[in-house]
């Protein structure tokens, strides 16, 4: 059960879980007591589909693991503000596959945690899917990386789309900025370590609709806007009209399209 309107989303108090995992100090409620279990470890969060007051809503499990203090602290031993830069690395899309984060494989630095974490959503990775094998079957090669970028498309040509997928279950802007600055870091980190100077694209599981947001993202940033919903995949944006020609499968629209 929670409180307030609509999904569950990785941010404010449930991005918190994560971003202070291991030092999460677990209290059950027993009869008119709270017992102390001891500190504990996110070590991974499930979307599942539950109900919120009569509504069917996207909802966030959090899968906790007892450590010791000794383990949190090493799991915490990480230089306040330091970011960690591991080379990119294309990896395979094995699709129906979720990642699986264990306690021993989860970074300890906070934003490195919401990553790997955001990955594993189910409605996240049915985006990153969903485009890999729409983009396959234009013959290029779809790549993926755990610590980075969620899609990279390669065609033999050597042209190349980054793709950041953000599932829209919260604030619009919010995530929206995020992505923003994921592909531009992201864009610099693959052209260092690959070589590769790719287009950018955001895809999301619902439209953008704002004319302005729409504008500023694809007349202001040069990105495409991807949208895989169940009707098909819609791509907006200055790039868009020649990406359809090499993907059959993709449909241009303006912002205004219906879904």
């Amino acid at each position: 059960m929670w409180f307030g309107p609509g999904s569950m989303t990785l941010t404010r108090g449930n991005a918190a879980i994560i971003d202070r995992s291991p030092e999460l100090h677990l209290f059950v409620r027993d009869h008119e007591r709270n017992r102390y279990e001891g500190p504990f470890a996110c070590v991974d969060v499930e979307q599942v589909q539950a109900l919120n007051k009569g509504t069917r809503e996207a909802a966030l499990v959090f899968v906790l693991q007892r450590v010791t203090a000794t383990e949190a602290g090493e799991f915490s031993a990480v230089e306040p503000g330091a970011t960690s830069r591991r080379p990119v690395v294309r990896q395979p899309i094995k699709a129906g596959e979720m990642p699986t984060v264990s306690a021993a494989g989860l970074p300890a630095d906070p934003e490195q945690r919401r990553l790997r974490l955001e990955k594993a959503l189910q409605s996240h990775r049915e985006i990153v899917e969903t485009l890999a094998d729409v983009f396959a079957r234009s013959g290029a090669a779809c790549s993926e990386d755990s610590n980075s970028y969620d899609l990279l498309v390669e065609w033999p040509d050597g042209t190349a789309l980054l793709v950041e997928a953000k599932s829209l279950n919260g604030p619009l802007g919010q995530r929206v900025r995020l992505a923003i600055g994921q592909l531009f870091e992201y864009r610099y980190r693959v052209r260092s370590d690959l070589g590769v100077t790719p287009q950018l694209a955001i895809a999301t599981n619902r439209q953008i609709a704002d004319p302005w947001l729409v504008e500023y993202l694809t007349r202001e940033l040069g990105m495409m806007l991807i949208t895989v919903v169940p009707a098909g995949v819609f791509a907006t944006g200055d790039w868009a009209e020649s990406l359809t020609r090499r993907v059959p499968a993709l449909v241009t629209q303006s912002h205004r399209w219906p879904l």
